[in-house]
């Protein structure tokens, strides 16, 4: 290796232009203003730059909520949940007349849905395990969301009521049925019942 080679290798942050400026006077006099090196670093730290702009637009977009039509907006849950029953039937403006809880489903959670269904459901004492859902909404048809094939349909007079009971065997999982100008549904698909345990909730609720 030369002794300029030497010097260059030595010299490693010194551009090479000026290395040579100083070993050979007859080095061409060239201002540089900026070197391959310092190039490089440039445009790194320009596409850094944008690649940060570019980043915060995309967080922007996608995590600030909106109440407009577009993409980013924040879904608004339809289910709002209350206290008491009260509560509720004060949010969607008709009562609901519910049956005697059996002992074993004693615990209440209630919810309005859409803003115009009422729904009751009955838990254990620790609430691991639902019981039976009562729901109850202006006349819309089916309401109770149960789209379940059943072997067994039969139809009962309730309260002057036409009543479909849905189930197998000899166990009852849906009813559904109109009284004046609102739906209401009895599910009761974790633990089915017997004929005469759900008739005797039908019966009650108004």
């Amino acid at each position: 290796m030369t002794r300029e080679e030497n010097l260059m290798y030595a010299l490693n942050d010194v551009d090479a232009l000026y290395v040579e400026e100083a070993l050979f006077d007859e080095a061409p006099k060239i201002k540089r203003f900026f070197t391959p090196r310092y190039v490089t670093r440039y445009a790194m730290a320009a596409l850094c730059a944008v690649m940060l702009v570019v980043g915060v637009q995309h967080f922007s977009k996608t995590t600030t909520p909106t109440t407009g039509g577009g993409s980013g907006d924040t879904i608004v849950s339809p289910i709002t949940e209350y206290d008491t029953l009260e509560q509720a039937e004060q949010a969607v403006g008709y009562t609901l007349t519910l049956p005697d809880a059996p002992e074993a489903y004693d615990h209440m959670s209630v919810t309005v849905i859409d803003g115009e269904l009422l729904e009751v459901r009955y838990y254990n004492d620790d609430e691991t395990d639902l019981g039976y859902t009562i729901r109850k909404a202006p006349n819309i048809g089916d309401i109770s969301g149960d789209y379940n094939d059943y072997a067994n349909t039969q139809t009962l007079k309730i309260n002057e009521c036409e009543v479909t009971l849905k189930g197998n065997d000899d166990t009852w999982s849906l009813a559904t049925w109109s009284s004046g100008n609102y739906s209401c549904a009895v599910m009761a698909e974790e633990h089915p019942m017997s004929l005469e345990a759900i008739t005797h909730i039908i019966s009650q609720i108004q």
